[in-house]
């Protein structure tokens, strides 16, 4: 848009539009293309009504466009009756009269409600224009060779001559003239156009002194502001500076900018962010853009995909829902880009929201079968979900894929040891150690499937060796202290778990945190050595430890339970079972597909609650079958012994 010419035009336009919030242009209303305004009301004899306009009518028909912009043509006897508006037909007769009878302010006033409700643009324009014209022929009076004198000079690019002949017009000029804005208008169109054979001559100072000037006369001169924004924009310490002058274009001229030129500038913006890594900036101008012309320019999707991703890596640990919200709205961009729904699928996961976690990998894996461990992270949701089934499957494709893959080997070990398949899981287990003979993790978890089969010299001595490359590995150290504690060792217990809470204490705070399972899962440990050992009251402040570290911890609660449990046989206090129900319910609850939860709170239903409050003990009975049953179909291995209880309760009941 040219600062000159029209100046006049838009100065008086500025006074009479009525000026938009300055935070419209995020909230969606600036960019909007304008819906149709109301003029009339159809009421139509079954009841109903639209709005919209009346576009013609005949002794028979009524042509009408609704809202919508659909052109409906109803007959007359379907109406009842029509409420008319203002029509723009009507005004732009009223702007005519006006202009004639040389109201030039009132006419354009008129032509540009006619506009705002669904006039001819392009037709009001041009006679908005002429009663521009028109306006400064009148005003202009002694000034009018001046000013067209001028805009011969500016058309010729004869700066310093416009700038004479105008500073001229000002020096004569009363103060209180009204023409003095419009002389001040055009020296800003000198200075602007001054900065522009500056830039093409690469002299940027000069052309930033100029554009200055031309601002400070002309506040309004947008293009102006846009070109000293974009010399800014060049300069890494500026950026901002280019940022404030494109968002006070955009806020200055939301009436006056057309639709294209508003999208460039917010472009600007957007990418200008982008350069300072701001990206939660950046994706709204992106935004603001996409949302309502994604072909607006080449790679305009890519762009706002791009920040969206870099806005969810920035906050994926601190606010997971947040980079969830970021990727979902990128995959509805780019619905096959499979590095997005792997990142959205890892953020699923890291939530627990396991079930659509394990949508999109199954999606992933549809694409590419191959994709980097897509089926082991799917492997990781189905065990989190307790179908070690599906887990084990998936486990045996990313091994199948990536042979080498320690991690995977070790985990359907694991997986194995919670089936109760312990040679088979010992069996990956060795493999592990001959692929990493050096790391760690393989043998700790060969020691505890030994510890597990009740072979404790040999689980020892798997531990023993790793504690001679390393006594301060906190795993290891960790596994020492469970298997001391199932060989009744408690003193060597308490020193091996004693040495991992240290150990973790220790650590900087970020490391701390990493290893906040082992510390909780060694405060556990010393805590069942303490209710073996000291006593329940003892025993319950390590479980409580354990759940300040983490909190929501199932095993912690289902052991604060059994230590209440415990409690009662000394203290015969019913309200001692009720917390061990309380807390052995949280841990199910935490965690229902855990097979020891069920069977512990079925044996306190079964076994211990049935007797102490004899009065309900069909309730517990029943309590108790259904946790029976769920230790079965959760893969509990005393299942000989647990279908014996059920049948024993069954008869009862």
């Amino acid at each position: 848009m040219k600062s000159h010419g029209n100046s006049h035009w838009r100065s008086i336009l500025r006074t009479r539009l009525q000026r938009t919030s300055r935070a419209t242009l995020l909230a969606g209303t600036v960019l909007a293309a304008g819906a149709l305004a109301q003029a009339d009301t159809l009421i139509l004899k079954n009841g109903q009504s639209l709005d919209g306009r009346v576009l013609e009518e005949n002794e028979r028909t009524v042509k009408f466009q609704d809202v919508r912009r659909m052109v409906l043509v109803l007959p007359l006897d379907t109406i009842e009756r029509i409420e008319r508006g203002k029509n723009p037909l009507v005004l732009e007769e009223e702007g005519d009269k006006a202009l004639k009878e040389k109201d030039y302010e009132g006419a354009i006033d008129i032509y540009r409600e006619a506009i705002d409700i669904g006039g001819d643009a392009k037709r009001l324009e041009h006679k908005m224009a002429d009663a521009v014209r028109l306006m400064e022929e009148r005003d202009l009076g002694p000034w009018a060779d001046d000013v067209k004198a001028i805009r011969r000079m500016l058309a010729e690019n004869e700066l310093d001559g416009a700038e004479a002949r105008v500073r001229g017009m000002l020096a004569a000029m009363p103060e209180t003239s009204a023409m003095r804005e419009m002389a001040r208008e055009l020296l800003s169109t000198v200075h602007y156009r001054r900065a522009l054979n500056l830039i093409d001559s690469i002299d940027y100072f000069s052309a930033e002194r100029e554009l200055r000037s031309s601002l400070e006369l002309n506040p309004f001169n947008f293009e102006a502001c846009v070109q000293l924004a974009d010399l800014y924009s060049q300069v890494s310490s500026r950026r901002g500076q280019a940022i404030d002058l494109y968002k006070r274009v955009l806020e200055d001229g939301q009436q006056t900018l057309d639709e294209d030129r508003k999208f460039e500038i917010t472009d600007k913006i957007a990418r200008l962010y982008v350069q300072q890594n701001d990206y939660a900036n950046a994706l709204q101008y992106f935004g603001a853009i996409y949302e309502q012309r994604p072909d607006f320019r080449s790679g305009l999707g890519t762009d706002y995909v791009g920040a969206l991703r870099r806005v969810a890596e920035d906050v994926d640990t601190e606010d997971p829902q947040k980079a969830i919200d970021s990727l979902d709205r990128a995959l509805l961009v780019q619905p096959y880009n499979d590095e997005l729904r792997s990142e959205l699928a890892r953020n699923l996961l890291a939530i627990e929201n396991y079930d659509r976690a394990i949508e999109e990998y199954l999606k992933l894996l549809d694409s590419d079968p191959n994709y980097h461990r897509a089926n082991h992270n799917l492997a990781s949701a189905y065990t989190a979900k307790g179908e070690l089934g599906e887990a084990r499957v998936y486990l045996r494709r990313e091994i199948e894929n990536t042979p080498g893959n320690y991690d995977a080997i070790v985990d359907l070990g694991d997986i194995l040891i919670q089936m109760g398949d312990y040679e088979q899981a010992q069996a990956y287990y060795r493999q592990a150690r001959e692929i990493e003979p050096n790391l760690t993790r393989a043998t700790v978890a060969l020691a505890a499937s030994e510890r597990l089969l009740g072979n404790y010299p040999a689980a020892r001595r798997y531990l023993q060796e790793l504690l001679a490359r390393n006594e301060d590995d906190i795993e290891t150290n960790l596994e020492m202290g469970r298997l001391a504690k199932d060989e009744k060792k408690y003193d060597e217990a308490t020193k091996f778990l004693d040495i991992v809470v240290t150990l973790i204490e220790e650590l900087p705070d970020s490391e701390e945190e990493e290893h906040k399972t082992d510390k909780a899962d060694a405060l556990l440990a010393r805590g069942e050595v303490k209710l073996l050992t000291k006593g329940p009251s003892t025993a319950t402040g390590d479980f409580n430890k354990a759940l300040e570290v983490y909190p929501d911890y199932p095993a912690a609660y289902f052991n604060i339970g059994a230590a209440y449990e415990k409690k009662y046989n000394s203290s015969k206090e019913i309200a001692d079972l009720k917390l061990a129900e309380e807390n052995m319910l949280k841990a199910r609850e935490l965690d229902p597909a855990n097979p020891e939860f069920a069977f512990g709170l079925g044996v306190l239903y079964h076994q211990v609650l049935a007797s102490a409050d004899a009065s309900n003990e069909g309730e517990y009975f029943s309590k108790a079958l259904e946790n029976y049953r769920d230790y079965i179909s959760n893969g509990g291995a005393q299942v000989s012994k647990v279908e014996g209880w059920i049948s024993e309760l069954s008869a009862g009941l």
